[in-house]
């Protein structure tokens, strides 16, 4: 597992990370926006294979889509294995990554 990025966590870590570092020197807003633009290759949404690109680009590890996808899962407010720039922001600015049955309870409870 030498530099494979498997948990769920540290994928979690590494995208904010990757994501925040690169832009250090801007204000937060054109960070984030840079950050999106970055990880999207300039595209509306980013998708589990920007996620492996960046990570690889970043830091030299390895992630899988398996764990991409669950990450954009759980984040995917509106189920369409992408994540929008809201969705992102959501992502980022969360201190633990957020576990897909409890987006599913949450989605779930709001609908009731």
């Amino acid at each position: 597992e030498d530099g494979h990025v498997t948990n769920f966590s540290s994928i979690h870590q590494k995208i904010k990370l990757a994501a925040l570092q690169a832009y250090s020197k801007r204000n937060s807003k054109d960070r984030l926006d840079e950050a999106f633009n970055r990880l999207s290759n300039n595209q509306n949404e980013i998708r589990a294979a920007d996620i492996v690109r960046m990570i690889k680009e970043t830091s030299g590890e390895d992630v899988d889509m398996e764990t991409a996808n669950a990450l954009i899962e759980a984040y995917d407010d509106d189920d369409n294995r992408q994540l929008s720039r809201a969705e992102f922001v959501h992502l980022l600015l969360s201190d633990d990554p957020l576990p897909i049955d409890d987006k599913k309870r949450r989605r779930t409870s709001s609908k009731l």
